[in-house]
């Protein structure tokens, strides 16, 4: 009965923060106070934190194809997971523009369309002129329903890209 509680609450904390509601240290120190006893908050956040391993083979085929296109950075994510990434990989610069949900007060989850509507406004453009990549099926639908074209792709899938790309005439390796 406490685990989906305690689940709920997270989830909760975990999207408010991510929104930029709520801050990390407060999240995490919640975290913290309602671990089973035995767990460090702190090595879960580290290891959540590296978690994400930069996609190389992507991160090079959008730098080509930033010559031809305006590229914006959309992410649901913490602001200090974001921080910790950018100074591990420094892939912002990649990015004309950086929208992110603790910016916002939006996120994907539960404000998908409000937070896309936000995409389309900074971009300057029609929502068919967005090309929208996402890991999340989900995220892909939404931003289709805006007319905005969504496609999903996960780590390790760059030709996949590459051959979407050229399908469409972004970019021709």
């Amino acid at each position: 009965v406490i685990r989906p509680l305690i689940s709920a609450k997270i989830s909760k904390l975990s999207n408010d923060a991510r929104k930029g509601l709520v801050s990390d240290d407060d999240f995490w120190e919640w975290v913290d106070q309602n671990l089973p006893s035995g767990y460090d908050a702190k090595i879960i956040r580290q290891e959540w934190w590296d978690g994400y391993v930069l996609d190389s083979e992507l991160f090079e085929l959008l730098g080509q194809v930033k010559s031809v296109a305006k590229l914006f950075v959309f992410s649901g994510n913490f602001k200090s997971r974001v921080e910790y990434l950018e100074n591990k990989y420094h892939f912002e610069s990649l990015f004309d523009e950086k929208i992110y949900s603790f910016n916002e007060h939006l996120n994907k989850t539960g404000n998908c369309k409000e937070f896309l509507e936000v995409l389309i406004n900074k971009s300057g453009v029609n929502p068919d002129e967005i090309l929208y990549l996402d890991d999340g099926e989900g995220f892909i639908d939404e931003a289709n329903k805006l007319g905005i074209l969504g496609f999903r792709c996960g780590t390790g899938e760059v030709s996949r890209v590459k051959d979407f790309f050229e399908k469409i005439g972004i970019y021709n390796l």
